[in-house]
């Protein structure tokens, strides 16, 4: 079973430059960008109508957390493992303390 982000204090709190860190860190290539809206992301290994990841640029977009949760069911589906591992790689959160517990 693999775990589903879906906290919106928790997707409202993913720093779009941390994002783009992971995406460079493992594998991703910024495409194009519209500056202050959103920056889109492929990867060689998938074909740009297959995989493709809008991010947006600004976290005061209204619908942010909603654009982070498809961002988190891409990189889910793009490295076949849970979310959880992905929200926690090297604090892409804002947030000070841990973004999820399992018990």
């Amino acid at each position: 079973m693999k775990a589903i982000v879906c906290d919106v204090d928790i997707l409202s709190h993913l720093e779009p430059q941390k994002i783009e860190a992971y995406l460079q860190a493992t594998g991703w290539h910024e495409r194009d960008r519209i500056p202050d809206k959103v920056s889109i992301w492929t990867r060689d290994s998938f074909s740009e109508d297959k995989l493709k990841i809008q991010l947006p640029v600004d976290q005061d977009f209204d619908d942010y957390a909603r654009r982070m949760y498809e961002i988190m069911a891409t990189l889910e589906k793009a490295e076949n493992r849970s979310q959880h591992p992905i929200v926690e790689f090297k604090e892409l959160s804002s947030k000070s303390k841990p973004l999820m517990q399992i018990n």
